[in-house]
């Protein structure tokens, strides 16, 4: 179900029963939702009347709509529990070509809400946001960190995500005091709303994490909020989150932002690849023990045995340590730096993908020989997903073909933004993917050809120069898709912020779904500036059709919304096209 008080009350009796809880996304595709399904032995699933249609009919369900809730249900004993009973299992991208399931202890979920209630504690009068979708580990402190600590949480609806200014507006209606976000979507936040300290003055503590935070966004962070407390925090689901913390301070001029030290009753270990404990300075992977560990991946004990290995340096605090596959090292004062991944995982927009699991699905396509998936960083430090393809026969254009084929296999943010064409895998001699030579991500790169063509008015041409700078592109035709270039949720929020500064008018993102190319924007802007229209184009092309700006809003990776989010945005689309044609008749 989605994000609501009854998901609270889902939760709490999962737990009140002593079960773990699956979380299930009904945006994923339903292949992938039998999967996890089965992996996870699921005996029950809990939703809402009108949620269950996504989900595979071979399953019990319960809808929350037909249960009598027990105002007066006694507590029940705790009888045999232990604090290594599991409290979730979350899944994750897997290199293997399928998701795979973490586990989190009750142990671990405790130790590091215990942390921040001793380190950073509440007082009184405080409000916390939750907004991360359940399937993420961030979500379990974004509920149960502030009810256990009898503080008030703000549910923020996903469709406040999609427009920075109503999110602002709701964390200052309701006088927010913590957030936890990524580094991404802070990066948006300050382009956007530039006036952040005036208008969330109760917002004192900023928590980032799930990307690396640049030493540039920092700054510009303590430019726009000199007065709030600013962590860096550093994790996996593997380890409930998060295992350390580096408070960043006004006055400080860092070149590059450490991860910090570790939380309570957690040790950090930076060790070469034999497992032997490195010297100061000295790069190595970061392995991690003590209370954060969970028990491993659920159904999977040769992958946990790799990971979770013996503990041969403090064995009487931590049997195992987890082999995070992170590079670090730890400067004279214990404080750790991280420089990346020892393989090929990608965090993007705080979200972690095995490019295998990717690959793995792409590969299954009978027109594909081979494929390989790497991600590019623009210029405004905004991650896109590129898939290069070596097909194994055929010529016609494949993107459109492997857009809709991943689409039934994968999470909508797995899809890549731009595929590229390859006649051949560039090699190093070792037989290795040489990745350096892979080609950049371009607007060539886009398989369909089509025709160019240029702005007719002011305002296209405009509109033109906004999509080149944000989608760094040196050609932009006035009929492409926004979505078909490789524009996502964030890119097309500085869109239509910069839309709102040049032409001072308020175009929403739904208005962006509806209206994805151009011409069409551009007529939505003169419609909104009270102009007359100097190019006519058909009815059919102005009012995109149902599936259209449902296409778009997969697109522009919103998988997260849930179907009556969607309904709502699209029956809105269609009321107002409908209250047009009246109008007209």
């Amino acid at each position: 179900m989605q994000r609501s008080i009854d998901a609270v009350v889902v939760l709490l009796a999962a737990l009140k029963a002593n079960t773990p809880y699956v979380p299930l996304d009904i945006s994923n595709p339903n292949q992938r939702l039998k999967l996890l399904i089965g992996d996870a032995d699921c005996k029950v699933i809990l939703t809402h009347r009108g949620l269950g249609s996504a989900l595979p009919g071979n399953v019990k369900t319960m809808s929350l709509d037909d249960l009598v809730l027990m105002g007066s249900s006694p507590a029940l004993s705790a009888g045999n529990r232990s604090s290594e009973d599991l409290a979730y299992i979350v899944y994750t991208s897997g290199s293997t070509g399928a998701p795979k399931g973490v586990q989190g202890s009750h142990r671990a979920t405790i130790n590091r809400f215990e942390w921040m209630w001793r380190t950073y504690p509440f007082i009184a009068g405080e409000t916390c946001c939750q907004k991360t979708a359940l399937g993420f580990v961030d979500s379990v402190w974004e509920i149960f960190g502030p009810l256990l600590g009898g503080v008030r949480a703000v549910i923020a609806p996903d469709e406040y995500l999609l427009d920075l200014d109503r999110f602002v507006a709701l964390l200052a209606q309701h006088e927010v005091t913590r957030l936890v976000l990524v580094p991404s979507l802070l990066r948006t936040l300050l382009n956007i709303v530039p006036d952040l300290t005036v208008r969330l003055p109760n917002l004192t503590l900023w928590s980032i994490s799930g990307e690396v935070l640049s030493a540039d966004l920092v700054r510009r962070f303590r430019q726009a909020l000199p007065t709030a407390t600013l962590l860096n925090i550093y994790g996996s689901s593997e380890v409930a989150a998060d295992v350390t913390y580096c408070q960043l301070n006004l006055g400080e001029d860092l070149t590059s932002i450490p991860i910090g030290k570790p939380i309570s009753n957690t040790q950090i270990f930076i060790l070469d690849q034999y497992k032997n404990l490195v010297p100061p300075l000295v790069h190595g992977e970061i392995h991690v023990g003590g209370d954060c560990l969970g028990p491993g991946y659920w159904k999977q004990p040769e992958l946990t045995s790799q990971r979770f290995v013996p503990n041969p340096y403090r064995p009487d605090q931590s049997p195992v340590i987890f082999a995070t596959g992170d590079l670090g090292r730890m400067l004279s004062d214990g404080t750790i730096e991280y420089f990346g991944r020892t393989d090929q995982q990608i965090k993007l927009r705080g979200i972690r993908i095995e490019p295998g699991e990717i690959e793995a699905n792409l590969n299954a396509h009978p027109l594909v020989r081979d494929s390989v998936i790497a991600v590019h960083r623009d210029s405004s430090e905004t991650q896109h997903l590129v898939a290069y393809v070596v097909r194994s026969e055929g010529s016609e254009p494949l993107t459109d073909e492997l857009r809709s084929f991943l689409k039934r296999r994968v999470p909508e943010y797995m899809i890549p933004g731009v595929f590229i064409e390859l006649q051949r895998m560039p090699l190093l001699p070792s037989g290795k993917i040489d990745r350096i030579e892979l080609p950049s991500p371009s607007l060539g790169s886009i398989a369909k050809r089509r025709t160019v063509i240029h702005g007719r008015t002011e305002i296209e041409k405009r509109l033109i120069s906004i999509w080149q700078e944000v989608l760094e592109l040196y050609d932009v035709s006035i009929n492409d898709n926004f979505f078909d270039l490789g524009g996502h949720s964030l890119s097309g929020l500085r869109v239509l912020a910069r839309v709102r500064r040049d032409f001072h008018v308020d175009v929403t993102i739904r208005g962006l779904f509806e209206a994805p190319t151009i011409a069409e924007l551009a007529l939505e802007v003169e419609k909104l500036k009270g102009q007359d229209t100097t190019v006519q184009i058909t009815p059919t092309a102005r009012h995109a059709p149902y599936s259209s700006v449902l296409l778009n809003i997969v697109r522009a990776g919103l998988g997260a919304l849930s179907s009556d989010q969607m309904d709502a945005i699209l029956q809105s689309v269609l009321t107002e096209k409908n209250t047009r044609l009246s109008d007209k008749n």
